[in-house]
């Protein structure tokens, strides 16, 4: 009766957890030959190559979504520019149309970046043509890697310019901007790198709180700085930090107890960036556990590698926002042993 006590307070408090939610920017779309001005999601890359979630005013409950059929740009107040396309991909076995970011702006050649099929691809834009520039990938089924043949359409495009240039041609963002910069600048054309940077989003959680399965019980305690970089994706997240657990359990008539200081290295992904966010997470953790009999009298012999150790860890749950910075949250967690299923209360602070 005491643990469910315990455990219905916890419940009716905050575990906090840093979460980049939903935001929306200023900008703009052009839908039926009309430039209409409101706000547009803060979408991954992914998301916006196919479509982009859209209101007038900040007031509107809901963004409403439009395809390619429907916009054919749009662009946000920090200056990122969405053109839809036309590309061939997959060696000219396909035609796709998509929504794709300008990243170098010129005269004569211009680039783009998408997503197609979750894989990253660039666009190269001449004369009212798309040329595709894809990775060379392993494909499941088959015994060989297919090959795309991005240096030769790249050397195409730029009449010859990747061949001459002294750097090794290389599947590189970066280098393929160095080299449509080179090929305006060989045409008396003007060009700039129109990349927006986006900086990572770096927190501090505190939390503690406790588990119970039955007639064991789990008390926790930890410190963790999670980083978000949303130029990769506004759902992942890498968390390190210090965790103490403190189990204890009846066992063969004699009360066991044990203490577990970790500190782990996992990614997290969030279903969701709603307030409701199912999740799950994995990573290595390293740790030193000490188990002990009532009266503290050791049961493990004082050797490094019983007491010290690199796990796996892994697990899933989920959190339901609340307040602003303020979570419940339910999780399940495999690191070291099979924990009981945890509850808690925390807070956490942005670091700028």
């Amino acid at each position: 009766m005491k643990h469910f006590f315990l455990l219905c307070v916890f419940l009716s408090v905050f575990l906090s957890h840093a979460q980049l939610k939903t935001t929306y920017e200023k900008g703009w779309i052009f839908k039926d030959q009309l430039k209409q001005n409101g706000y547009i999601r803060s979408d991954d890359l992914s998301m916006r190559s196919t479509h982009v979630c859209f209101k007038r005013s900040l007031e509107e409950k809901k963004c409403e979504t439009y395809g390619a059929s429907e916009v054919s740009s749009f662009q946000v107040a920090n200056g990122e520019t969405f053109d839809l396309i036309n590309v061939a991909v997959d060696n000219h076995r396909k035609e796709i149309e998509l929504f794709a970011y300008l990243i170098f702006k010129g005269e004569k050649l211009s680039l783009y970046k998408s997503v197609y099929n979750a894989e990253l691809f660039y666009v190269l834009s001449k004369d009212g043509e798309h040329y595709a520039l894809q990775n060379n990938k392993l494909i499941s089924g088959e015994m060989e890697i297919r090959k795309y043949n991005y240096e030769g359409v790249l050397n195409f495009v730029t009449e010859g310019l990747a061949f001459r240039n002294d750097k090794k041609i290389s599947y590189d963002e970066d280098y393929f901007v160095d080299i449509v910069s080179k090929y305006n600048a060989f045409k008396n054309a003007k060009g700039s790198d129109v990349r927006v940077e986006k900086k990572a989003k770096n927190y501090f959680v505190f939390a503690t709180g406790m588990g119970v399965r039955g007639d064991r019980s789990e008390y926790f305690g930890k410190i963790i700085h999670r980083k978000y970089v949303p130029k990769l994706s506004r759902k992942i997240s890498i968390n390190f930090g210090i965790s103490y657990f403190h189990y204890q359990f009846t066992e063969q008539n004699k009360e066991v107890r044990r203490s577990l200081w970790s500190m782990p290295l996992q990614f997290q992904h969030n279903f969701f960036d709603k307030n409701i966010r199912p999740y799950v997470f994995s990573g290595l953790s390293f740790t030193y556990l000490d188990t002990s009999e009532r009266y503290n009298r050791s049961v493990l012999q004082e050797r490094f590698e019983q007491n010290y150790a690199l796990n796996l860890l892994y697990g899933a749950g989920i959190e339901i926002e609340i307040f602003k910075k303020m979570y419940v949250k339910a999780e399940y967690r495999r690191e070291a042993y099979s924990h009981p299923v945890l509850f808690g209360i925390g807070c956490v602070l942005e670091s700028r």
